[in-house]
């Protein structure tokens, strides 16, 4: 991580954070079962295994991902409010 100019973090600081993400059953180990209930299993893989996905996931901004996520719900209002004029429309509501 020095080579992207960003300070190591400490693996003990990971594992503590994917435990918080997969939160399983018992907590002294992640077992398969707690991986597929788990939404976030997708994140602990990129998490373990793919340092750039890795760097993105620390450096998001929360912030920016519910900013996102909102415009994305007005799109979607938008989008089946203009279905359903055009679907009308089409049949003579």
């Amino acid at each position: 991580m020095e080579c992207m100019a960003q300070e190591a973090v400490l693996f003990e600081d990971i594992l503590c954070q994917l435990f918080d993400m997969v939160k399983p059953e018992d907590e002294g180990f992640i077992c398969l079962n707690d991986l597929k209930g788990s939404k976030l299993s997708g994140n602990v893989f990129n998490i373990l295994f793919n340092l750039n996905k890795f760097m993105a996931f620390e450096t998001r901004d929360p912030f920016l991902i519910r900013q996102v996520s909102q415009n994305l719900v007005n799109t979607l209002k938008l989008a089946i409010h203009t279905y359903r004029d055009i679907h009308c429309s089409m049949i003579d509501c």
